[in-house]
């Protein structure tokens, strides 16, 4: 423990050491007058499995007095229970309810007003004996001053002695507000992450109107835990660790008291098992280049990244400066398209909504306007028709050099198309932008774009580039149309996943109908893996979508393998599927429990990996066997 540890522990006792001499010298004061407390033991019911009596002291206080938690915090005594003198008793358990926060003296402490009820466990060695005795309650009560208090209550209880009902009732309702040991069945963590500088906790589900108490092993309260959090925007709240536990945080033991209204529990845990390195903004940005790099060789932006430099080959001849400005152009519309992008997932993110990578592919009146969009410059480009506007508005766009918002907008097309792949290091990348801080999601999208525009930086750094391809010529006219073929083939997909969705699935995207895949209906089935897992079966989930360009890939060359196939048969696994075409709020949040803000989605679950041994986005076929035959 550091030396400023042994100081506030020191000060505190100090404290301590004033409070009792200030309290016993006005003792006598208080003792002829005892109307700022009354305590009282109410008895419950008996619980003949673990053989202890359900008991409760009752605690009512004046106004303005207060009695501590068993964590008192800077200063103070918590309440103790003696028991040496009952006959018939192993054990006395005093639990403590949710308690509030106060200050005393200018200093954080913990505890009730008005009203408490200490739950007790009284445990007996032998059920069919009666139980005598002495119970002694030792606390302090505080106002202006603390005063030590001590009630001793006389036992002589038969266990099978019926309990007053009104009282059991009070006693349960206490009972319900003490934290209970987190049930790791439950996952209501999913994940818990500390470093030298912060305390991350991740939760499962959205959760709101919660109070956390955080304590090390040397009941040192974290000050900025205890307060009542509400509309959580994302699922986890990050706490500062105190300067005087950085030293020490990676070996310390940490406690977690949780409160709401649906559950109260504990959490105790080793930082070591949790502890994570904190990853810097060179990782974030290096991460972001990569991620918006690859995005460039995606089917749909690879047709309109290559007509773009077509264009840019026939510029060449006529003016480098012009070509520049395009250039310039089509960076700004790629990185002004994912500034967009930011700011629309953060006023999502602010209303309390999470948002997924590619989730605008799931409205139909975007696919369609897309789709349209795509034919029409598709049929522009194979020469059938020439685009051609009233001569007066075609003077006024003259005028604005409305050439220059071509390539503007043929950046922001490219983004746009851009957003249903979830690639290598591009969903690592949503993760952080989706998962982290609004500074660390502006960051992870303005260097997304930048990587995006890597190869336009790179011609517009050296418009030489091009003296290495043939001048313009009937090759050039072959190209642009052959990439047109391909451009009018992606509008033809985005139109069909709009038909499918409007009628009833015309087109199939299943490609082998020898593989067994089960749809999984989350809603009404959602313990299905946890079932199946729990039957030592080994099951692989798949959550795909039509316009998911990396899903259809994993089908066409890895789930469809014939060798795959022959793996999962002989190993007996079961296939599950999720499809996300449409919007599906069951989906959404399990992918968000998962951390994943996009697909496709790949996990094997069996007793080894019962959370989950998630696959990478581009799945290999050799890692992937080896996976199942392990």
């Amino acid at each position: 423990m550091n030396i400023f540890i042994k100081l506030l522990n020191l000060t505190k006792l100090w404290i301590i050491l004033i409070l009792i001499l200030s309290s016993s010298l006005q003792a006598n004061l208080l003792n002829e007058n005892k109307l700022n407390y009354k305590a009282d033991l109410l008895f419950g019911n008996f619980n003949d499995k673990q053989n202890y009596l359900l008991a409760g002291i009752k605690v009512k206080l004046d106004n303005n007095w207060k009695i501590y938690w068993k964590n008192p915090g800077e200063a103070g005594l918590p309440p103790k229970i003696v028991f040496d003198e009952i006959s018939n008793v192993s054990n006395v358990d005093l639990l403590f309810p949710e308690p509030k926060s106060f200050k005393f003296f200018n200093l954080d402490t913990f505890g009730y007003d008005k009203e408490i009820i200490f739950p007790l466990k009284i445990y007996v060695k032998n059920p069919k004996k009666i139980t005598v005795g002495n119970l002694k309650f030792n606390a302090q009560i505080c106002n202006q001053i603390c005063v030590p208090i001590e009630e001793n209550f006389k036992l002589n209880y038969f266990p099978k002695k019926s309990p007053l009902s009104n009282s059991s009732i009070k006693i349960n309702e206490a009972l319900n507000k003490v934290p209970k040991f987190y049930n790791s069945q439950s996952s209501f963590f999913k994940k818990i992450e500390i470093n030298n500088s912060f305390a991350t906790f991740y939760f499962t589900r959205p959760t709101s109107n919660f109070r956390m108490i955080v304590e090390n092993k040397d009941n040192f309260i974290f000050p900025q835990s205890y307060q009542t959090h509400q509309n959580i925007k994302s699922n986890f709240i990050k706490l500062k660790i105190p300067a005087e536990l950085k030293n020490e945080i990676k070996n310390d033991q940490l406690k977690i008291n949780f409160f709401s209204n649906e559950m109260n529990f504990y959490f105790n845990f080793p930082v070591n098992d949790f502890w994570s390195t904190k990853k810097t903004y060179l990782y974030f940005i290096s991460i972001a280049l990569l991620a918006g790099f690859i995005l460039n060789f995606m089917p749909c932006v690879l047709p309109v990244l290559s007509l773009k430099i077509a264009n840019f080959i026939s510029t060449t001849s006529n003016n480098i400066y012009t070509l520049k400005w395009r250039i310039i152009n089509q960076i700004f519309g790629i990185i002004t398209s994912f500034f967009i992008l930011f700011l629309t997932i953060s006023f999502f993110r602010n209303l309390g909504n999470s948002i997924t990578w590619g989730f605008q592919f799931q409205n139909d009146y975007f696919l369609l306007i897309i789709s349209l969009i795509i034919f029409l410059l598709s049929l522009n480009l194979f020469g059938f028709y020439e685009l051609r506007l009233p001569f007066k508005l075609n003077q006024t766009l003259s005028r604005l050099n409305y050439k220059r918002y071509e390539d503007f907008f043929s950046g922001c097309l490219l983004t746009i198309l851009a957003t249903p792949c979830t690639a290598p290091f591009v969903g690592t990348a949503v993760i952080f932008a989706l998962s982290g801080s609004y500074f660390e999601s502006f960051l992870i999208f303005f260097f997304m774009s930048i990587g995006m525009s890597i190869p336009l930086f790179l011609v517009l750094l050296n418009p030489n580039i091009f003296n290495f391809f043939p001048k313009s010529g009937k090759w050039l006219v072959y190209f642009k149309k052959s990439m047109a073929v391909i451009f009018m083939l992606s509008g033809f997909w985005f139109f069909s996943i709009f038909l499918n969705n409007n009628f009833n699935n015309i087109f199939d995207f299943n490609y082998d109908s020898q593989i067994n895949w089960k749809t999984w209906n989350l809603e009404k089935n959602p313990n299905l893996i946890k079932d199946l897992v729990s039957e030592n079966k080994t099951v692989l989930l798949d959550i795909t979508a039509d316009w998911c360009i990396t899903c259809q890939y994993n089908k066409l060359n890895v789930l469809n393998d014939k060798d795959i196939k022959e793996v999962i048969k002989k190993n007996d696994v079961i296939l599950l599927q999720l499809d996300w075409t449409k919007k599906d709020l069951n989906i959404k949040n399990f992918l968000i429990s998962k951390d994943r803000y996009g697909i496709p989605f790949n996990e094997i679950y069996n007793f080894k990996f019962k959370e989950g041994l998630l696959l990478p986005e581009l799945l290999n076929k050799k890692q992937l066997i080896n996976i199942l035959n392990q």
